[in-house]
Formats: C-alpha cells, sequence, structure tokens
C-alpha cells in the first residue's frame, strides 16, 4: 500500500454531535488573517475536508475542525470548520470537542478549578472554560458574549464572500426602541 498524505485527527462527541478533529499532517498555512486563511484552505487544501468527510472514512453528517496555530497571540489555536458541504465561520459543539481533544491530549496543561484557553475562528476569538476536578473535566463551556451587530451586503469584500458581518453598532441602519 502506498501512503502519499498521512492526517492526524481525532474523533469526538459533544453531546451526541461529532467533531473529527485535523491536528496535524498538513502544510503549513501561513496568512495575515482568517478570512485568508479560509481561503487558502478552501482553494489549495479542500483535500483535508474530502479524504476526512466523505466516504470511505466519512458520511454526510461529518462535522469537524482544522487545528493551526494562531494569528492572534490572545488566543492559543485557530480553528477552520469545516463539514460535507464546505465552510463555516463558528461551531459551539465543535469547539467544546476541540477543547476537550486538546486537553486529554496535553495540547494544554489543565489546572483546578478552571483552565481557560482562546480558539481563533472566522467569527473572532472564542473563550472556552475547562471546569476541572481531580485532574478530570466535569464541564466544558464557550463563553460566549453578544455584541450589537448588523449583516450588510459589501462587494467590496473578497468576492468569495456573499455577506460580511460587522461588529459594530448600526445606528445608522437599525433604529432603537424609543
Amino acid at each position: 500500500m502506498r501512503t502519499e498524505r498521512v492526517l492526524f485527527v481525532v474523533d469526538t462527541h459533544t453531546g451526541g454531535e461529532p467533531t473529527r478533529i485535523v491536528l496535524g499532517g498538513f502544510p503549513p498555512v501561513n496568512c495575515d488573517n482568517m478570512i485568508e486563511r479560509l481561503e487558502y484552505i478552501k482553494e489549495k487544501m479542500d483535500w483535508i475536508r474530502t479524504c476526512t468527510f466523505f466516504e470511505p472514512r466519512g458520511s454526510m453528517d461529518s462535522f469537524g475542525a482544522i487545528v493551526l496555530p494562531p494569528i492572534d497571540k490572545r488566543a492559543e489555536f485557530s480553528l477552520i470548520f469545516m463539514n460535507t458541504l464546505g465552510y463555516i465561520y463558528m461551531c459551539g459543539h465543535a469547539t467544546i470537542g476541540v477543547a476537550g481533544a486538546l486537553s486529554k491530549l496535553r495540547y494544554i496543561r489543565m489546572e483546578e478549578p478552571e483552565t481557560e484557553m482562546s480558539f481563533e475562528t472566522v467569527a473572532g476569538i472564542v473563550n472556552v472554560g475547562l471546569h476541572v476536578k481531580d485532574s478530570a473535566i466535569e464541564k466544558i463551556s464557550v463563553k460566549a458574549s453578544r455584541k450589537d451587530t448588523c449583516v450588510v451586503q459589501d462587494h467590496q469584500c473578497n468576492q468569495r464572500i456573499q455577506t460580511c458581518v460587522m461588529v459594530r453598532l448600526c445606528e445608522s441602519l437599525v433604529q432603537s426602541p424609543t
């Protein structure tokens, strides 16, 4: 048997939802931001998605993430989320699965009572708390916060990105309650 590519992959389940986590076996992805990184992976490395999520190794319901070094120094890791249909900006269950796997594989050091970690995603920085007791994870929580947002069409964006989410107050576009 001839092997051209070997990927280091871990499967997890979060509340019954699968996450296939690709930890290694692919070339470096050197880009300036997460949008560029996503586009580069779509164009040059889609073989990772197709070989890990399509039959015979995957299924129609496969979902996962590629773990990369961060671009933003506020994060420990970057995550690119993907499934059989393509790529998405953020996924809660996959973030929990990745956090659990990275801690079990000792990519991060767990400390009681809580270990904090941050992931860089296309949607932004995502903070995760691992609640630890007796050196075991009891609970993993994604620390989400709501920001005032609006979605606008922006034809100046990269052609593949049809809408840009601008995280800012949209006073001129959205009427606030009086």
